[in-house]
């Protein structure tokens, strides 16, 4: 079974079930989203969970050997239920220790103390949610600055690297 809805070609009955007949769901695909391929299902369910009332347990979405890895952080959330109706084999799901909006939150707090780490000669060069919820991957320049970092967010889920900024002019 074929169906195009907003412009994504679906072909499993299932998912034709859980876009088109809530019409919660169809807000949620996009225009040109292919959700009969690993990406194109990816990006729907990304796009989907971060919004409520999934946001509360969802940190991310990642493509591996599995299929698409769909991580949350209370089994038996309302993910778990999504999922199931899905019934595709090629979506799994992980537990995750932190919420995507956990982990927004404290690259939030980070973001705001880039002037104080400014005024003490550090700059924080990247902030990045891990999909896997396991932290705030935090930048740093230079490299001895990482421990400093660290110990001002000590309990917070982050991982401090060092990660050097290169301007290159062409």
């Amino acid at each position: 079974m074929t169906a195009r809805l907003l412009g994504a070609a679906v072909t499993h009955g299932a998912l034709v079930c859980l876009i088109a007949s809530c019409a919660q769901y169809s807000g949620s695909a996009q225009v040109g989203n292919d959700v009969t391929t690993p990406n194109g299902l990816a990006q729907f369910l990304e796009h989907r969970y971060a919004a409520a009332p999934y946001s509360e347990t969802f940190a991310g979405v990642v493509l591996d050997a599995d299929g698409v890895v769909v991580y949350r952080t209370v089994p038996s959330s309302a993910i778990d239920h999504d999922v199931a109706r899905l019934n595709d084999a090629r979506v799994v799901l992980r537990p995750a220790p932190n919420s995507a909006r956990r982990l927004q939150e404290v690259s939030d707090r980070i973001a705001a103390d880039r002037r104080l780490w400014s005024s003490q000669g550090v700059t924080i060069s990247s902030l990045s949610a891990r999909p896997d919820g396991s932290a705030v991957e935090v930048g740093v320049d230079p490299a001895g600055a990482a421990g400093i970092v660290a110990s001002r967010y000590l309990g917070q889920p982050i991982e401090v690297v060092a990660r050097r900024i290169t301007l290159v002019r062409g």
